[in-house]
């Protein structure tokens, strides 16, 4: 589990920058991803989907104030299925075939391609440690890497990599890995 991270900055500033700085976050807050840089600590935050919003708004004398606080959760990845004709999102529509009678594809067999470049992007992507899918997540700013498994960093890379991304040391070490498993399973 990761650490929690946070950041309290208070600061006093005119009636346009605090306008300024709520329309910053409401546009961050659309695009889904709001990252928070102060002090030199950093906190990346992805909403999506529903928000719960508190808002607590006083006037007492001369003194006036109005909190506003947002929660929500971390979208799950995406589940993907490698198959022998592709790849499938969750909750995607399969491929239209030509012949309506045929069955639904089938889960990539347990058989490896002879040649590990043969390989559909997320099996090749399988044979590399988590710490050189963290590398690639870097390389491609993916948001909020520190804090995925190996598994997720598969599923986030896979949508913005592709085979060429993969330096000459992946390769030998998919290569090696990929030999290794066809050596197993003969």
């Amino acid at each position: 589990m990761s650490q929690a991270q946070k950041i309290k900055h208070n600061v006093t500033t005119s009636t346009e920058d605090a306008r300024a700085l709520l329309e910053d976050i409401a546009a961050a807050i659309g695009d889904g991803n709001l990252c928070v840089n102060a002090g030199g600590e950093r906190v990346e935050l992805m909403p999506n989907g529903t928000v719960d919003v508190a808002l607590k708004v006083s006037a007492k004398g001369d003194a006036e104030s109005i909190r506003i606080e947002m929660s929500w959760s971390k979208p799950s990845p995406p589940l993907r299925i490698v198959t022998e004709e592709g790849e499938f999102r969750m909750g995607a529509p399969l491929p239209e075939t030509d012949d309506d009678s045929s069955p639904a594809p089938k889960l990539a067999s347990n058989e490896a391609s002879e040649d590990a470049d043969q390989l559909p992007l997320a099996q090749m992507l399988t044979y590399l440690s988590r710490e050189r899918l963290y590398e690639h997540a870097q390389k491609h700013d993916l948001h909020g890497r520190s804090s995925m498994d190996k598994a997720e960093l598969i599923v986030a890379l896979t949508e913005v990599m592709d085979k060429d991304d993969l330096t000459k040391g992946d390769r030998k070490d998919i290569d090696d890995a990929h030999e290794q498993d066809m050596g197993e399973t003969e």
